[in-house]
C-alpha cells in the first residue's frame, strides 16, 4: 500500500501534470580521462545501451542550449542540476513542504465533497494553503533526489515543464508553445516526449561517440563514422573496451 508521503507526492504530481507535465533528460558525468569517461559505464551499457552508442556532450554548452530553449518556448520551469544521492532531507529543504499533507487533503475534499471542505471547522483544520503552492518547491527538489545505490551514475538532469496546452499560455508569455511528440514504450504503452533544442540554430555540442559492446563492434564504429560524415560532424568515434562478460 502507498504511504502517506507517496500519496502526497502523487497528488502534487497530478497537480503539476494538469498544467505542465514534467519531462526529464538524464546524463552521466565522469571525470575527464577516467575509464568511465573513455569507455562508458558498465551498468549503463547493461541497462540502456546494450549494442548501442554513448554520446559525450560538452555540459557547459548543453546549459547554454537549455537557456536558449527556455527563451524560445513556453516553459513553466526548466532546471539543470546534478542529482543528489545523500542528505535528501537537507537537499530537499523540508521546511518548504510544511503543511503539504493538509493541502493535499484539502484538494481531495474540494474534489469529492466541496460543501464539506467549505465548513469552517474543516477549513480551519486543513488551512488556507493550496496544493499548487508547493509546485515550485516540489520541482526544485524531487526530480533531483535518487537512491545512493545509483551514485556511480553521477547523474545530471534537465527537468523541463512545458506548458501543457496553447490555451494555457498566458497572454504576457510571447514564447512559442512547445509541441509534444509520442512514441511507443515498453509493453506497447504510449509515451509523450518533447524534442529539446530543435531549430535552435546551434549544433549539438557533441565531443565524442563511444561504440558499446557488440559482436560487430567494428562495423558499428564504421557505420557511426559514415553517419557523422554524412552530416558534416567531425568528432572522434571510440570503440569501448568494456565487455558484458568476463
Amino acid at each position: 500500500m502507498a504511504t502517506e508521503a507517496e500519496r502526497v507526492v502523487n497528488s502534487i504530481s497530478r497537480a503539476i501534470d494538469s498544467g505542465s507535465p514534467i519531462h526529464i533528460t538524464s546524463f552521466c558525468l565522469h571525470k575527464n580521462g577516467s575509464p568511465e569517461s573513455e569507455h562508458g559505464l558498465l551498468s549503463q551499457w547493461r541497462g540502456y545501451g546494450r549494442g548501442g552508442f554513448a554520446i559525450e556532450f560538452d555540459e557547459a554548452k548543453i546549459d547554454d542550449l537549455t537557456n536558449i530553449e527556455n527563451e524560445r518556448f513556453s516553459y513553466q520551469s526548466m532546471i539543470t542540476r546534478r542529482v543528489s544521492y545523500h542528505d535528501h532531507k537537507k537537499v530537499a529543504g523540508l521546511d518548504n513542504f510544511i503543511g503539504m499533507a493538509n493541502a493535499s487533503l484539502k484538494a481531495v475534499f474540494e474534489a469529492a465533497a466541496p460543501n464539506l471542505a467549505r465548513r469552517p471547522d474543516v477549513a480551519e483544520i486543513l488551512g488556507e494553503r493550496e496544493l499548487t503552492g508547493y509546485i515550485g518547491a516540489f520541482v526544485q527538489a524531487v526530480p533531483f533526489l535518487k537512491s545512493p545505490r545509483f551514485e556511480e551514475e553521477n547523474e545530471y538532469r534537465i527537468v523541463a515543464l512545458p506548458t501543457r496546452s496553447p490555451k494555457l499560455t498566458i497572454e504576457a508569455d510571447k514564447r512559442q508553445w512547445k509541441p509534444r511528440n509520442f512514441r511507443e514504450g515498453l509493453g506497447g504503452s504510449m509515451v509523450p516526449f518533447i524534442r529539446l533544442f530543435e531549430g535552435a540554430g546551434h549544433p549539438l555540442p557533441i565531443k565524442k561517440i563511444i561504440v558499446g559492446p557488440h559482436r560487430d563492434q567494428q562495423n558499428q564504429k564504421l557505420a557511426a563514422e559514415l553517419l557523422l560524415e554524412k552530416h558534416g560532424v567531425e568528432v572522434p568515434v571510440i570503440a569501448s573496451d568494456t565487455t558484458l562478460r568476463f
